[in-house]
């Protein structure tokens, strides 16, 4: 939860900073005119993931899971695969919700709630994956001793 929480915390104050930016710096194509919202939540999205990926390697899954360049590199590209079908997915529902009339602080609330879990389970199944296991034991290994009844 802690993970979660800094993470959520990081991706809030991440899309104010974009918000703000793509409204008052960005000179935007026509066909995104009156989108910054949604640009802007997807923009702090893809910057989080990066953030996210290092909260859940110390946090959740423990150093082993980045221990090396190649487990980092594989856990990293694994997080923003696993990430950008769920960024596209819940900016388009943040989007929907804002359409709908919804404030835009309660329309991000429902939407990180909403995708939040999907994301833990999709990011433990990535680290899994990713992450080689030590071979179990079969019967020759087991200890000695031990009877089957």
């Amino acid at each position: 939860c802690v993970s979660a929480c800094m993470g959520t915390y990081v991706f809030y104050v991440a899309e104010k900073w974009f918000s703000s930016y793509v409204s008052n710096q960005m000179s935007l194509p026509a066909f995104l005119a009156g989108q910054q919202d949604t640009i802007s939540f997807f923009l702090a999205y893809l910057f989080q993931i990066g953030v996210q990926h290092f909260l859940n390697a110390i946090l959740v899954f423990g150093w082993d899971s980045i221990s090396t360049k190649q487990k980092y590199i594989n856990t990293l590209m694994g997080s923003y695969s696993a990430y950008f079908s769920t960024a596209t997915g819940s900016t388009i529902f943040n989007a929907f919700l804002r359409k709908m009339g919804m404030d835009k602080g309660m329309a991000f609330a429902i939407t990180i709630s909403t995708f939040g879990m999907i994301n833990f389970f999709v990011v433990k199944w990535v680290v899994n994956t990713s992450t080689p296991r030590p071979p179990k034991k079969n019967d020759d290994q087991k200890q000695s001793g031990s009877t089957i009844l």
